[in-house]
């Protein structure tokens, strides 16, 4: 996400204005928040957690 809006303000910085568009570079960082998330969710289905014991003593 971060090179994203890094490109975006250099690219507006050497071609002035608004080369790259606010709303293209939000709607860029959005696809990739989303498609994480759902990568993310869609390979750990069906995991169970396993509870952690605590060392006693």
């Amino acid at each position: 996400m971060l090179v994203v809006i890094g490109f975006k303000m250099i690219a507006n910085y050497f071609y002035g204005g608004k080369f790259v568009l606010t709303e293209l570079a939000l709607v860029i960082t959005v696809v990739l928040i989303e498609s994480s998330i759902l990568l993310s969710l869609w390979r750990t289905r069906g995991m169970t957690l396993e509870p952690q014991t605590l060392p006693t003593g």
